[in-house]
């Protein structure tokens, strides 16, 4: 890997969530953002697991990522929880970043929309369709989980004239989720 990487598009952020997600090691590179990025053309996947965390530095070089939209549907069957979006089951951590252990600064959210619910449902999961978990979830707009040693610096989320927010009924907050 590089030490330092440029992105400018929503889908080489995806690209990024993909490779950390399936275990590559950020440790010693800086992903830095040229322009300000929109991503409300997708429903987004963290940058990041509660296993396989984020542990580079994500500079958003004060440029803003607009239109963030996470929407995890939980559903309680007998204590476990089923989640439908195809983040994978051991995951709790929702937001840009689901698990930090780097860090993470000066980027601005706007217009963000992170909602979560939980239902009770008798029927079983349908084959390759819904993932379970069997605990809680932690909801943050920037990070879901940030682990010891994580860094967040000059990190806003919302201005006053968009409309930002954050809906789930388990550890929410407006910046992270959970500190662990």
């Amino acid at each position: 890997l590089k030490t330092n990487v440029s992105l400018s598009k929503p889908t080489e952020l995806a690209g990024l969530a993909e490779l950390v997600n399936r275990g590559v090691d950020f440790t010693p590179v800086t992903v830095k953002l040229d322009n300000d990025i929109n991503l409300s053309i997708m429903d987004w996947t963290p940058i990041g697991t509660s296993i396989n965390v984020f542990n580079g530095t994500f500079d958003g070089n004060n440029k803003k990522i607009n239109g963030l939209t996470i929407t995890a549907m939980i559903k309680n069957e007998n204590s476990h929880y089923l989640v439908e979006n195809g983040i994978p089951a051991t995951d709790r951590a929702w937001g840009f970043i689901g698990g930090l252990t780097g860090t993470i600064k000066n980027v601005t959210f706007t217009n963000v929309r992170i909602t979560a619910s939980i239902s009770k449902s008798p029927a079983a999961p349908e084959k390759n369709e819904r993932r379970w978990v069997s605990c809680f979830t932690q909801f943050g707009t920037a990070v879901g989980v940030a682990y010891p040693g994580s860094v967040i610096d000059n990190v806003q989320v919302g201005t006053p004239s968009d409309n930002s927010v954050v809906i789930a009924t388990t550890e929410v907050g407006g910046i992270v989720g959970k500190t662990a």
